[in-house]
């Protein structure tokens, strides 16, 4: 009540009064405590059954549809602001508590706290929970059902003056005869029953600004278009059909709701509202298909400059020039934080491709973007230069005409880059990084390649220290990658934690140890389906590895697992904790060998010889194995705990290990 306020005097006076006679009296006054435009929230607040997870969007948008946000003088603001912060001070005051569990965080009202609104509001608020309701104050506005038995409504409600009704549990449908007399509502909300279609009655709720509903398999009534002051629609929780008696959901006519703000809708039901462009209020919109019909062309998108969070623009090969990809002015749509520009996937070339994505420029504040299946052979002009400045994700999938990338290094905050099915790109060059004036991807912390099955080359001067920040790398699919550009890309990576390499088939060896050893930070490295790789190279010089897993790595031989100039110490590092082998050979903490047919017993015996902080070994379809290694090599394995070993059919002894026993467990 008073933590914000640091008058003596007040704390005096409130030590003074007869308040502490019970904690309802000091819950009633720190509610006479909260300014005045937070009494009436919170008082509203209790119409929400005990315990029930209030989402704090859908409660600022019920305080919008009542007029209880006030728009502060002076400063420009959405009334969706100005009711999140009203919900943040109430809960800073523990009027709300924030809880959290294996779904997120979620907002309930303590027993105590809840029963306080009650009280506050018993003129105005109302809830229904049994069937022994014989009759609701005419005071009553706002009104909410969490009972199956309440079959009559109107026959213990004048309806006629109720602001809101809300069902949070009510099994049945609601007549036209209870549409008929909800002259004054405003907030509707009917998820909660059950609704084969909304009544034509819906139509003439003049004053509506909020409505919700769910079963709804056929059409909403013609008339919907009617509610012009309507802010929120929401049919989020909708089991929507495939298909409708008529086609569609929405009917002729919805452009005419110019107040909606919110439309909570499955995404492929937006694209069925004509002229959508005259809904210049939307605040979301998470997909548009661009079509050639007149009034769901991409023009529609012109005048929607209040749209914010994300934006899904499906079909472009529907657009014909770069003229008409530029009257959707996203350049001036500073709200849209996360955009994916997507075309309908072709193998042939598109040639006005690489002009209508020039048109489809975003706004600079940008910070998540995505472009799938453009079929032109260059990139945007927009993306050679730091015109995104703000970006901080970035795919690139299946433009797989592009000969060559972008200079994305010029981004100053990206921090996510995938790139992937670009299979025209040969070579990762200089010009990628961007010029030699800006350390290139100086933020840039995960780095993904997949389906890149023409990439051979990787250039890198080694003076150039790009990657300052990459800490997680990615080779997927890549099947012509050689040595020699693997080797490049590593070699400056001096933050890596995590290197995963999959299905690169022309891989040999992994780099020396004159380029690991710089990977002080590498802890993770996993390798698959790699089917010529047959030297694990100079990874003995990975002093921070811990995990390592090898699988479907055929050729890695035992004469080469022994390591390069026949490392004395052994050729894995002794940090390793972990390691799995599955058709390959694995590493340290934890360690997997499977499918390693070739694994002999003395490249068994060396790896293990220095794993010291080993406390997980597996061994499966190891068919050369004959013998585990002596006592004299495992006695240095102190950590460990756990011996599976599966499918090994000629492992004849296991006397080295049944000597350490019975300090060891095993399965």
């Amino acid at each position: 009540m008073l933590n914000a306020d640091m008058n003596v005097e007040k704390w005096k006076n409130v030590l003074r009064s007869n308040v502490w006679n019970g904690i309802m009296p000091v819950l009633n006054l720190s509610y006479q405590n909260l300014p005045p435009h937070l009494q009436p929230c919170f008082a509203y607040s209790s119409i929400f059954p005990e315990d029930w997870r209030i989402e704090p969007d859908k409660l600022v948008y019920m305080w919008m549809a009542q007029g209880l946000l006030r728009p502060q003088e002076g400063r420009s603001m959405r009334m969706e602001d100005i009711g999140r912060i009203y919900f943040d001070d109430l809960l800073s005051r523990s009027f709300f508590q924030k809880l959290k569990d294996h779904n997120g965080n979620y907002y309930v009202m303590h027993d105590m706290i809840h029963e306080l609104a009650q009280s506050v509001s018993k003129e105005e608020c109302f809830r229904i929970e049994s069937d022994n309701v014989r009759e609701i104050p005419s005071t009553v506005r706002h009104l909410s059902i969490n009972t199956d038995a309440l079959l009559q409504l109107t026959s213990i409600c004048d309806l006629k003056n109720l602001r809101t009704l809300v069902f949070f549990s009510y099994n049945h449908s609601i007549g036209s005869d209870v549409f008929k007399q909800l002259r004054s509502i405003r907030v509707l909300d009917l998820t909660e029953c059950k609704m084969e279609q909304l009544p034509k009655a819906a139509g003439k709720l003049i004053h509506l600004r909020y409505l919700a509903f769910a079963e709804t398999p056929k059409t909403a009534p013609s008339s919907i278009y009617r509610l012009y002051y309507l802010q929120v629609l929401d049919v989020s929780r909708s089991r929507l059909p495939t298909l409708y008696p008529k086609g569609m959901l929405f009917p002729e006519g919805m452009d005419k709701l110019i107040n909606l703000r919110v439309l909570h809708v499955p995404g492929a039901f937006t694209s069925q509202i004509a002229r959508i462009g005259k809904l210049t209020s939307l605040q979301r919109l998470a997909v548009f298909r661009t079509s050639k019909k007149k009034g769901r062309k991409i023009v529609e998108l012109q005048n929607m400059n209040e749209l914010r969070g994300s934006l899904r623009i499906m079909n472009l090969e529907n657009v014909h020039s770069m003229q008409e990809a530029a009257e959707a002015k996203l350049n001036r749509k500073e709200y849209i934080k996360k955009l994916r520009l997507e075309w309908h996937y072709s193998e042939e070339t598109r040639s006005n491709d690489d002009q209508i994505l020039e048109g489809l420029q975003p706004h600079p504040n940008l910070e998540d973007l995505k472009i799938i299946s453009c079929s032109g052979i260059r990139s945007p002009t927009w993306l050679e230069t730091n015109w995104l400045s703000h970006l901080q994700s970035l795919t690139l999938s299946c433009c797989r005409s592009w000969i060559s990338l972008p200079p994305l290094g010029r981004l100053p905050h990206l921090k996510f880059l995938e790139i992937s099915r670009m299979y025209a790109v040969k070579k990762i060059s200089f010009e990628f990084y961007a010029n030699g004036s800006l350390k290139g991807f100086p933020l840039l912390e995960h780095l993904r390649f997949d389906r890149m099955p023409e990439l051979v080359e990787w250039s890198q001067p080694e003076e150039y220290r790009a990657f300052p920040s990459l800490c997680d790398v990615q080779f997927k699919n890549c099947p012509k990658l050689t040595d020699e550009a693997f080797s490049s890309c590593l070699q400056t990576l001096i933050r890596l934690s995590s290197l995963e390499i999959s299905c690169c088939h022309r891989l040999i060896s992994l780099p020396s140890a004159s380029v690991l050893h710089h990977l002080t930070t590498l802890k993770e490295l996993d390798i698959n389906c790699c089917e010529n790789l047959a030297s694990l190279g100079g990874i003995h010089a990975l002093t921070s590895l811990e995990k390592l897993k090898l699988m479907d790595c055929p050729e890695l031989l035992a004469s080469v697992i022994i390591g390069e100039d026949n490392y004395d110490r052994g050729f894995l590092p002794a940090s390793l904790a972990s390691l799995e082998k599955y058709r390959a050979f694995p590493s340290p903490c934890d360690v997997q060998f499977k499918n390693c047919p070739k694994l002999t017993d003395e490249a068994f015996s060396s790896c293990l010889q220095t794993l010291i902080r080993l406390s997980s070994l597996q061994i499966s379809c190891c068919h050369r194995l004959v013998s585990l290694p002596s006592a004299s090599v495992l006695h240095h394995l102190t950590a460990l705990k756990e011996l599976d070993i599966n499918r090994c059919e000629n492992l004849a002894s296991l006397e080295g290990y049944m000597r350490l026993l019975p300090s060891k467990s095993s399965n």
